[in-house]
């Protein structure tokens, strides 16, 4: 049970960090509003989606068997796939010329991201189950600036 409770502390810090660094965003605090296993079976896959009921999304990693399946984000929610149907030579690759970037990972990383970020995952194709927990997360406090921004409490 206290191996739980130290992660959450962890997910919180970095959670904290990213609202606070990556964001630059005024809140009074957070939570995190849902959590969930994934359970990635032998030949399974996750079609693009993204959490469009949270500020900051984030995946755990548990259990990662080599060739389980990479998570790939997209920017502009895949609508410039064109850069990838080319496959231009590119000598590197930055936010410009590319609309998808892959992330091959273990266990023990954790990534966050934009909620609203499109994302989907690679084939497992290995015979082993690739376990991770994924989470979203929201800000209680005033959203927006204007006249009509919500206090959420």
């Amino acid at each position: 049970k206290s191996g739980l409770a130290d992660l959450k502390v962890w997910f919180e810090e970095c959670i904290k960090d990213y609202f606070d660094n990556v964001m630059t965003l005024a809140y009074e605090e957070f939570w995190i509003h849902e959590s969930w296993i994934n359970k990635s079976r032998p030949n399974s896959a996750q079609s693009m989606h993204n959490h469009s009921n949270s500020l900051i999304s984030g995946v755990y990693y548990l259990k990662v068997p080599e060739n389980s399946g990479d998570i790939k984000f997209y920017k502009d929610g895949g609508k410039n796939a064109i850069l990838e149907t080319f496959r231009l030579d590119y000598s590197a690759y930055n936010f410009i010329n590319t609309g998808v970037v892959a992330f091959n990972v273990k266990a023990g990383d954790l990534l966050l991201f934009p909620s609203n970020l499109s994302h989907s995952v690679t084939d497992n194709i290995t015979n082993d189950t690739r376990y991770s927990l994924a989470f979203n997360c929201f800000i209680k406090g005033k959203l927006g600036k204007h006249e009509y921004a919500l206090d959420l409490k």
